[in-house]
């Protein structure tokens, strides 16, 4: 691959996968990593593709290099159902809360920048308890919900919780600074 014989490179992978057939999900799964380093978006995305169709229950890896998919095409709605539908990142906690905040990111933006602040009211409410004073998340939506009086104390209880929960400093200033 780093020689640039990524055609071989795919042909020897896809040699093992049909000579083996128990490690086929797993070869492929490593072919489709290899292509999304490689910044080979679509082909990955048509590997992961490939073994949706032949896996009824796709492994934890297959969801998470999905969703990086999703924030490569910039398919934030359709990662965020993805990782609601899927709890199978819940074993993964910290690789499924690093790619909901982004998905949870992406999806918010554009209201903010349409003001359309009842619908991304909507999204937060649906937030996972456990994100809902999560410090980067508060960072992100506090500012623009505070300015709107509807939101306005909602938007402080849940600094005020997520200030008593947070241990670190750094990242009490952090939420402070941001607002």
């Amino acid at each position: 691959q780093y020689q640039g014989q990524l055609k071989t490179r795919d042909q020897f992978l896809h040699l093992a996968a049909t000579q083996e057939p128990k490690a086929r999900t797993t070869i492929l799964l490593f072919q489709a990593h290899l292509q999304f380093d490689q910044q080979q978006f679509e082909q990955a995305q048509a590997t992961l593709n490939h073994i949706a169709q032949f896996e009824p229950k796709c492994p934890p890896e297959w969801y998470t290099l999905q969703c990086k998919l999703f924030l490569e095409f910039k398919e934030y709605s359709k990662g965020l159902n993805l990782l609601e539908s899927h709890r199978e990142l819940n074993k993964q906690p910290l690789i499924y809360v690093h790619l909901y905040k982004k998905m949870f990111v992406g999806v918010l933006t554009p209201y903010f920048e349409k003001m359309a602040f009842e619908k991304a009211h909507e999204f937060i409410d649906k937030l996972p308890k456990h994100l809902k004073t999560d410090i980067e998340l508060l960072e992100f939506f506090a500012p623009v919900l505070l300015t709107q009086k509807s939101y306005a104390r909602e938007m402080e209880h849940l600094i005020k919780k997520a200030l008593k929960k947070e241990t670190t400093i750094q990242a009490k200033l952090q939420l402070i600074g941001a607002l």
